[in-house]
């Protein structure tokens, strides 16, 4: 099924894809705040094998 999204959503979201628990943080942890202080939907998404 195909959704039209509308281009001012597309800055208000963002996802972050961390291959352990804690590197989004260390790595990311500034923007997922000023994207969440914008309020913005931030999903954060744990890419692990063990």
């Amino acid at each position: 099924m195909m959704t039209e999204i509308d281009e001012n959503d597309l800055k208000q979201s963002a996802v972050v894809f961390s291959p352990h628990p804690d590197d989004e943080t260390l790595g990311c942890g500034g923007i997922i705040i000023c994207k969440k202080r914008e309020g913005a939907n931030v999903k954060i998404v744990f890419m692990c094998d063990g």
